[in-house]
């Protein structure tokens, strides 16, 4: 009788193949569109990356990219529409 801890199907490999493909993808990139910065610029990120700043940012970030507030304060019914395309695309 064989135990497994995590069982698993082989049909999840190809996208686990692909999602660290992806991730190392754009790991690369991001990588390589930073080190084109100047370092002033570098300077910029860096103090702004590690302050309290990020934390409104994010919020602004969920708020209009994924739940789109300020479209559905003008009109519900393309609000809820934004909405729901935002959130099937998140899903994906």
């Amino acid at each position: 009788m064989k135990i497994h801890a995590y069982p698993y199907n082989d049909f999840v490999i190809p996208f686990l193949i692909g999602t660290i493909l992806l991730f190392g993808i754009i790991i690369y990139k991001y990588i390589r569109w930073i080190k084109k910065f100047s370092d002033e610029q570098r300077k910029i990120i860096r103090k702004n990356w590690y302050s309290w700043k990020i934390f409104p940012a994010i919020w602004e970030m969920i708020r209009e990219g994924l739940l789109h507030v300020r479209i559905l304060k003008k009109n519900l019914l393309l609000g809820i529409m934004h909405q729901a395309y935002a959130l099937g695309w998140f899903l994906l």
